[in-house]
């Protein structure tokens, strides 16, 4: 099939380059000012176009957890939010930790999911902490990187070897920095928040730790480490250092640490459950400059679904997190771009270039002859946050209200239309 893509936004130089986007045999046959060709035409006038998004790090919940979402309702989530390929967690039950469990996991992938899915294999047995996974046995199934999900390990000896197994069969780490010790039983961000409804502190302590712990061994060992969810000032500075040293660091923050911050946890409700926790407006300043600079690399939509019986609660009983995927390209470019914090060349960048970097994968670029799998998205037309969650089962947003702009309209993937709303 050949479609023409009329009058485009296409992010080029820090600005938006108005064109027509030829798509036939898979590729991208043509982009010019304008193209007059037969085919099946569409209209893009109000819309950009971007690469496939790609996210670091996404919880499918299935297998074990289906009540919460599955790998069905989460990849088309994913795709509606623009996501062509997704990093899955191995917090399942079973764990993802054995050459049977990647193959049991990719059996229901390849039946179910509507977008490319590269599962993370978690580095220690049953995300125990205390034995190291045999990453080259598995190694063998295409397994792209391997971490234990939000759970860091907290003997640093452990940790160091594994840095090193994953040097060894070449695949990055992927870390998730917070010292259990330290955060103990705490909810929300050392705050005033944390003082007026009563919640126990987290200490910022927690993770600027554990973030000096592993960027120091990663520079040491040699190993690819990328630190998932940072969230603070510290972090940002320690990471710019040990990148300086030529330490092989990448890292990213969640939307949800760059958007709202400890001062709008105003009651106590369990949306507001996040790791890590909302900190303060100083924190999201450095993690904003983070980005500009390159520190950051990637910012993560942190899909995290959960049953509405777990957010609606006190934050005391919720479990943390949200879904991210149907919500994060709009946010992103309505409290981002829009504001200027970023512009959309770097946004590119954030959802798409750098992790499949990251990952190993080339980049996806709009241009002639390269492979045509990209999103059109609406900047124009402005819709509530919550109506973009039409997929994922968990529905719940601490953005119910907010208007906003760059809800996706189509998706190609080589070529075809894998989504058009």
């Amino acid at each position: 099939m050949r479609y023409l893509i009329k009058g485009v936004g296409i992010p080029k130089e820090d600005k938006l380059w108005y064109a027509d986007i030829l798509v036939e045999d898979g590729v991208i046959a043509d982009i010019s000012d304008k193209i007059e060709v037969e085919a099946e035409i569409i209209d893009a006038k109000g819309m950009i176009a971007m690469p496939g998004l790609c996210e670091l790090h996404a919880y499918l919940r299935e297998p074990g957890y289906e009540y919460k979402e599955t790998i069905k309702s989460a990849t088309y989530a994913a795709l509606h939010g623009g996501y062509t390929t997704v990093v899955a967690m191995p917090e399942t039950l079973p764990v993802i930790d054995s050459v049977e469990m990647v193959d049991s996991f990719m059996m229901k992938a390849m039946r179910d999911s509507a977008v490319e899915i590269c599962p993370a294999v978690s580095i220690t047995m049953g995300l125990g902490g205390e034995y190291i996974t045999n990453l080259r046995e598995i190694k063998e199934k295409g397994i792209m990187c391997c971490c234990d999900g939000k759970r860091s390990i907290a003997n640093a000896n452990l940790a160091r070897k594994a840095m090193l197994s994953a040097r060894d069969v070449d695949i990055p780490l992927f870390v998730y920095c917070e010292d259990m010790n330290i955060r103990g039983m705490g909810l929300i961000n050392e705050s005033e928040s944390a003082k007026k409804l009563g919640l126990l502190p987290v200490s910022r302590l927690a993770e600027n730790l554990l973030v000096s712990r592993d960027c120091i061994m990663a520079l040491e060992t040699g190993a690819r480490i990328h630190i998932m969810n940072i969230s603070t000032k510290e972090s940002v500075e320690i990471i710019r250092f040990y990148k300086d040293k030529g330490a092989y660091i990448t890292c990213d923050v969640s939307i949800n640490n760059l958007l709202m911050s400890d001062g709008d946890i105003v009651e106590d409700l369990g949306i507001y459950s996040f790791n890590p926790p909302l900190r303060d407006m100083s924190d999201i300043k450095a993690l904003i400059e983070g980005l500009k600079d390159g520190t950051i690399d990637h910012i993560s939509c942190d899909h995290t679904p959960n049953h509405p019986s777990e957010k609606l609660c006190s934050i005391k009983t919720a479990c943390a997190g949200v879904a991210g995927f149907e919500t994060a390209l709009a946010l992103c470019y309505t409290y981002l771009v829009e504001k200027k914090k970023l512009t959309l060349s770097e946004l590119v960048k954030k959802l798409s270039d750098n992790p499949r970097r990251i990952l190993g994968l080339p980049e996806y670029k709009l241009e002639k002859g390269a492979k045509a799998t990209f999103l059109l998205a609406d900047i124009t037309r402005t819709v509530s946050a919550e109506s973009l969650n039409q997929f994922t089962f968990s529905k719940i947003t601490p953005y119910h209200g907010a208007q906003v702009k760059g809800d996706v309209s189509y998706v190609f993937v080589d070529g075809n239309i894998n989504l058009k709303k």
